[in-house]
């Protein structure tokens, strides 16, 4: 008898594959908007995870009272900042009241640069405030490539006439506090820490960022003026921003569009599955002919739950949960959204599976009725 019962399963199961071939049409537009919904909300997820955590872990800029600068172009012209006002600035961070970072401007000039990924460049042993997840390496120069870099980088990198050993690996958990952007995934980037006194080895463009992504710690009213003023001097406004007073209203516009992300795939997420169940209660009424007389010839209602359930686990959970492990493989915070909208890709399955056996019943008291 327990041969005969997994013959039964085994043909059920099998009917299942064919069912959903014959309604492959359907299944494969429904199957590809799931996979896109569960792509879309674990990109969503990480990022808002990456934005919470770089905000939350740069409390120790905020306990310092570091003062960040938005900067302005005041004339068309290159802006060249001077030997002096460099030097002042190496200063500063040498003493440990400042550091600073060059994200959009490293080697412009030099598309092959790090093997085409994007290169990050933080003077100052205080940046490590403004990094989560690692430490940086030491001592400066060095440099570390991301866990999830999309080309590998072999070899020292040269800045100027510097060359920089490769000495670590960035985890992909980890990430960088940017004021002009909040986060910034170490993960996929390769990090250059240099001395102060390269300031001097970077171009122009290196160093007019540097300049403007300067962070000051605690300084006087008349200190962060005089840095300005001296920014003023080589064409470049910059507008200070004290993070203890910005970064709580940034954290309730990140809170705002976490909302926002959740609600709108939530809407799209229940359009489509209310699609699919009744694309699901369509095909059950033109297959119930097929399942009464297979039901007369000794098939259980919970045979006929089987097959169902395989088809409805190929278009749920099939190519869903392949992109989904994909997605996982590359990481934190990936794996975790990943895991977490598996979950939901999974509680979503089993409901659908208990609606259409309580279609399936219902379609069989319907029979009985009518018999009687």
């Amino acid at each position: 008898e327990t041969g005969i019962m997994i013959m039964r399963f085994i043909y059920e199961v099998r009917s299942g594959f064919h069912l959903a071939w014959r309604y492959k049409a359907s299944a494969i537009g429904i199957t590809f908007m799931i996979t896109v919904i569960c792509i879309v909300l674990v990109a969503a997820l990480a990022d808002v995870i990456t934005q919470t955590s770089v905000i939350v872990g740069a409390k120790q800029l905020r306990a310092n009272n570091a003062v960040t600068f938005t900067p302005y172009y005041l004339e068309a012209k290159e802006t060249e900042p001077s030997e002096d006002f460099m030097g002042e600035l190496s200063k500063q961070i040498t003493k440990g009241s400042a550091y600073t970072m060059i994200s959009s401007n490293v080697r412009i000039d030099d598309p092959s640069f790090a093997n085409g990924n994007r290169a990050i460049i933080l003077i100052g042993s205080s940046a490590q405030m403004a990094v989560t997840g690692t430490s940086l390496c030491s001592p400066a120069p060095c440099a570390m490539v991301g866990e999830r870099t999309t080309a590998p980088v072999d070899g020292p990198l040269k800045i100027g006439e510097e060359e920089v050993n490769i000495t670590k690996e960035t985890p992909s958990s980890a990430a960088l506090f940017d004021p002009a952007a909040t986060g910034i995934d170490l993960g996929t980037s390769v990090v250059i820490v240099l001395p102060p006194s390269s300031l001097d080895k970077l171009d122009v463009h290196e160093q007019t960022e540097a300049v403007w992504r300067t962070v000051l710690f605690s300084p006087t009213v008349e200190e962060t003026a005089h840095f300005a003023a001296k920014a003023k001097e080589n064409h470049l406004l910059l507008v200070p921003h004290n993070l203890a007073t910005d970064q709580p209203e940034r954290y309730r516009e990140l809170m705002v569009r976490a909302g926002l992300y959740g609600l709108s795939l939530m809407a799209v997420s229940l359009l489509i599955l209310a699609a699919y169940q009744n694309s699901v209660r369509s095909m059950i009424r033109r297959e119930k002919p097929t399942l009464i007389l297979h039901h007369l010839y000794g098939a259980t209602r919970a045979d006929l739950n089987v097959r169902l359930s395989i088809f409805l686990a190929t278009t749920i959970l099939a190519l869903p949960s392949c992109a989904l492990i994909v997605l996982s493989v590359m990481g934190s915070p990936f794996s975790e959204t990943a895991a977490l909208v598996g979950g939901l890709l999974i509680t979503t399955y089993f409901i659908s599976v208990l609606r259409t056996t309580l279609e399936v019943s219902h379609v069989f008291s319907s029979n009985s009725r009518r018999a009687s």
